[in-house]
């Protein structure tokens, strides 16, 4: 009764397990080089405003954002302007890919880095406190201490399900600070003692309204042998400019990392340095491109 995997096979097992760790479409078109992208302009075509930032109704908190964190509802609005604002984007950015087929999996891989961030929303209706999470009958903890939200789920398989076995053993755990606005998960998957995938992502609302995120998603996969990518995703983004890059990821699981969280405003080059980059995708000035390395 377990679940939470990365990409390829994501949407298939979604269905059984109802959630995944990180996941990825199957869909799939024509072929293409590997050098070239799509490219074209005009406006994405917001449909959410400045309402999607929310209200904080707190003078400790950004000043130019309408923000308030409702009980039993602080992950969802944290998580919203991130989804809105990158939901206008992924609109934009599919009308560019059409049906060729390595387009399609870059842009797979960068919308569905977001999963795990969506996934925390199940922790919400605990309000504080433990009980069953909402998405899958798997017992949660959130914790409110000052302005931290702590959220934690420890589970072990009893049987074999899809690509789990049982004595597998699920840990996820979340730190939401409220005040700065910035949000720290990281997940792993134990086998035998030795863990076998790992997701860790940090979400990050500056006070000018710039989003940035930052994913990385291992899995050892002789000890896990799923079609996974083992890759990395960082995006910063706002109302009007987007970045986001793919990159490749060596399969370590206990690779190691510069967290954005206290680092200010940092751009996705920043962010991806010393891995290799796979895909990029930007908008700027009403036009926006995507290139394959």
């Amino acid at each position: 009764m377990k679940r939470r995997y990365c990409a390829a096979t994501a949407i298939a097992l979604s269905l059984v397990l109802m959630l995944s760790a990180c996941s990825r479409d199957d869909r799939s078109g024509g072929s293409s080089g590997n050098s070239s992208g799509g490219s074209s302009s005009g406006s994405p075509g917001w449909s959410s405003g400045n309402s999607s930032q929310g209200n904080w109704g707190n003078n400790d908190s950004p000043s130019d954002s309408d923000f308030i964190l409702t009980e039993g509802m602080e992950l969802h609005d944290f998580y919203e302007p991130f989804a809105n604002y990158g939901g206008e984007y992924d609109n934009y950015f599919h009308d560019l890919i059409e049906d060729d087929y390595d387009l399609t999996m870059a842009n797979i891989s960068r919308w569905s880095s977001m999963d795990a961030f969506w996934q925390l929303t199940e922790f919400d209706h605990l309000i504080d406190g433990s009980g069953q999470l909402l998405f899958y009958p798997l017992e949660g903890t959130k914790q409110w201490a000052g302005d931290f939200i702590t959220c934690i789920q420890d589970d072990i398989f009893q049987e074999d399900i899809g690509p789990y076995q049982a004595g597998d053993r699920e840990f996820r755990m979340a730190v939401f600070d409220t005040k700065n606005l910035t949000l720290s998960y990281e997940s792993n998957l134990i086998r035998d003692g030795q863990r076998i995938m790992r997701v860790v992502f940090k979400a990050v609302y500056l006070p000018n309204g710039t989003m940035l995120y930052q994913y990385y998603c291992v899995v050892d996969h002789e000890l896990y042998p799923i079609s996974t990518p083992t890759e990395a995703v960082f995006m910063r983004y706002d109302a009007d400019s987007y970045s986001a890059i793919i990159a490749e990821m060596p399969e370590n699981i206990d690779f190691e990392y510069s967290s954005i969280i206290g680092r200010g405003d940092v751009t996705t080059e920043q962010m991806a340095q010393g891995l290799t980059v796979t895909a990029v995708f930007t908008y700027q000035d009403g036009s926006g491109t995507i290139e394959l390395k």
